[in-house]
């Protein structure tokens, strides 16, 4: 099995506020409401939004796509014209790895894994209350934090691939207006989204191409869960940090073919009880002369070129 990047997300900002500002803490959970304190003092609420989330995909669902490759490259090639509230959300934050030897599209630069949060539903609020009670409790502070977190927003986060040096990783964060989506379907998403921010810094053209590239595999991958065909199985997740609670990892697209080959001739057993069977009540054999196979590169020998509507379950 091919070995996946996991999302390490702020455990390196972490160790450079133990350095900066002598934190010390307990467990991640402990960490997150240090950081989360921290930002918030610094007024970095992007940031502390990022704290939140990842404590809530930690510590509640800790749910992990595993996207292989072959599946990456043909969601990227497909069209995804479909709207986002025809998708059915299996999770609300959740996690998505990629190969470790997959790219961003026409770059040497390794894809990021990242963690997607849509924080518009009822249980993310609750989480996010919690959190910040917590916060409030451990600091004695006077303050409400809960009015320092959106009501709505679509939110992504991953550790700058750039970056070679894991310890002083920076993120990219990207957030989306669900409202602005409504009435768009991915690709309009993708292509009309409005100038991308990490912070308050306009990212560059790299930057935004990366921050493009992860953000339409993250919407294909929740289109390939709602497919009637899709390929989805539990798998164990290696090279992990061990933090929260044990992860519930998917494997998508396991057996998805993306290069194209000649099939040799050959006999088929017509065996299915749907085939005629000869006079003497045995399978038909037939045969399937030779041919080319997934000649552009389609999904499961199917046109992967437009996922819609009809194509969900």
């Amino acid at each position: 099995m091919p070995e996946y990047s996991p999302y390490y997300g702020m455990t390196s900002l972490m160790r450079r506020l133990e350095k900066t500002h002598n934190l010390k803490a307990l467990n991640h959970y402990d960490e997150l409401m240090s950081i989360g304190h921290t930002l918030l003092c610094e007024g970095k609420f992007a940031d502390f939004f990022t704290a939140l989330i990842e404590a809530n995909h930690y510590f509640t669902s800790h749910q992990v796509l595993l996207l292989g490759k072959n599946l990456s490259e043909m969601l990227y090639r497909s069209k995804l014209k479909l709207r986002l509230d025809n998708l059915r959300l299996p999770f609300s934050t959740f996690e998505v790895d990629f190969d470790k030897t997959m790219k961003v599209p026409n770059t040497d630069i390794p894809m990021p894994s990242v963690l997607c949060s849509f924080y518009e539903t009822q249980a993310s609020r609750e989480f996010a209350k919690k959190f910040c009670q917590d916060i409030t409790k451990k600091f004695n502070l006077k303050t409400n934090l809960e009015m320092q977190c959106p009501q709505k927003l679509i939110a992504f986060r991953m550790a700058d691939p750039k970056a070679s040096d894991f310890t002083v990783k920076p993120m990219l964060i990207f957030n989306l207006d669900p409202d602005w989506c409504k009435d768009k379907d991915i690709e309009e998403i993708i292509e009309q989204s409005p100038v991308l921010k990490t912070a308050d810094v306009p990212l560059n053209q790299e930057e935004n191409q990366i921050m493009k590239a992860v953000v339409k595999l993250t919407f294909g991958a929740l289109c390939y869960l709602n497919l009637k065909n899709r390929e989805a199985e539990a798998a164990k997740a290696h090279n992990r940090p061990r933090i929260g609670i044990p992860p519930s990892v998917l494997l998508l697209g396991k057996r998805c073919i993306s290069s194209t080959f000649m099939r040799d001739g050959h006999i088929r057993t017509l065996a299915h009880e749907r085939f005629r069977r000869d006079e003497y009540g045995f399978p038909r054999l037939i045969w399937i002369r030779e041919h080319l196979v997934n000649p552009q590169g389609n999904m499961h020998e199917k046109d992967a070129q437009n996922i819609t509507l009809e194509d969900m379950t």
